[in-house]
């Protein structure tokens, strides 16, 4: 799906889904049992690391935008070491190395994030999350409104795997590709 939205308005330019329909011939997407039916645009999928810039918002709001990490690689979470990958020339590769805010976003460093999470505490990034609009279904029109995505409950974000998995955007958290843009457009704003 591509969706394209004004800076500071918030208003959707354009929006599309594929595969497409013909909204005359409906019965061809039944037969052709794909997905093109589904809205691409409203339905929730799994975050990824395009959820790093929520936690980097709750960490400007707590003025911890100075916090550094040290990676080595990997992370202790209540005693399961996770492995970082990070992204640097297309390929994913660990990459150690003393990481700020911006270094972290920018090679997408996972324990960088995971260490931030532990930092910021579930409800924090829960906040944060919410207040970007994850979580809630938007309304489009009368009858036509998004999915509302998931995000985990402060009880499960006790489990330290649960913090850790929310904080690069996997675990229990799903969002619009809608939630998504509006939530850039609010930071580009």
């Amino acid at each position: 799906c591509i969706i394209v939205m004004q800076v500071g308005s918030g208003q959707i330019l354009a929006s599309t889904s594929m595969p497409e329909f013909d909204p005359d011939d409906i019965a061809a997407s039944i037969r052709a049992d794909d997905t093109s039916l589904i809205n691409r645009s409203l339905s929730a999928f799994s975050a990824g690391s395009v959820f790093k810039v929520v936690l980097a918002a709750a960490a400007y709001a707590q003025g911890l935008d100075w916090f550094t990490y040290d990676c080595t690689g990997s992370i202790q979470t209540a005693g399961e070491t996770r492995r970082n990958t990070c992204w640097v020339q297309g390929y994913s590769t660990a990459m150690d190395g003393l990481y700020a805010l911006r270094g972290a976003l920018e090679q997408s460093c996972n324990c960088y994030f995971i260490a931030l999470g532990q930092l910021l505490g579930g409800q924090a990034i829960l906040n944060a999350a919410q207040s970007f609009g994850l979580g809630t279904p938007a309304l489009l029109a009368p009858g036509l409104k998004s999915a509302a995505g998931e995000l985990p409950s402060a009880a499960d974000l006790q489990n330290a795997g649960s913090l850790a998995s929310l904080s690069f955007g996997q675990g229990g958290l799903t969002v619009t590709p809608l939630q998504v843009t509006a939530m850039f457009n609010a930071i580009a704003s």
